[in-house]
């Protein structure tokens, strides 16, 4: 119990360190829970615009099939067009290569580390492991920004 408590722990100040924790109602970014993607503009506009729509949409329901009976309460409701995160298109050439794009960061990450580690005799690798290296957090996101 107490290894899963500090694994919850471990992730959340990571999330916290690099700005993108999904609870987190002060940072408003707007992503998918599953793969942490954010929006594209279009999928952003869609889902700005969808409350509107929809409430138009249950009016126009309620008018045809309850107060007017122009169409009966049984008839097929069309489904929603409106885009969501996995209809969103995602650029394959991001998608296919992200393994290899991971690969490629962590191997020179780790030689830079090592690098400036053999050329400065100070330093200690336990001390330069303890800080930052890269822009994400390889153990959690893939170099393009999503969730692992």
């Amino acid at each position: 119990m107490k290894k899963d408590e500090q694994a919850v722990q471990d992730i959340s100040s990571c999330l916290n360190e690099f700005k993108c924790d999904p609870f987190d109602h002060t940072n408003q970014t707007l992503r998918s829970l599953q793969s942490g993607i954010p929006p594209s503009d279009a999928l952003a506009a869609d889902l700005e615009s969808a409350k509107e729509d929809d409430r138009s949409k249950v009016k126009e329901f309620m008018d045809e099939r309850v107060y007017s009976k122009t169409k009966s309460l049984n008839d097929r409701v069309m489904r929603s067009k409106h885009t969501n995160f996995s209809t969103q298109e995602v650029k394959k050439a991001d998608s296919e290569n992200v393994k290899g794009k991971t690969e490629e960061m962590e191997r020179k990450t780790l030689a830079s580390v090592v690098g400036l580690i053999e050329h400065s005799g100070a330093l200690k690798l336990e001390d330069v492991l303890q800080h930052r290296v890269t822009p994400e957090c390889l153990s959690i996101f893939n170099v393009n920004g999503t969730i692992r």
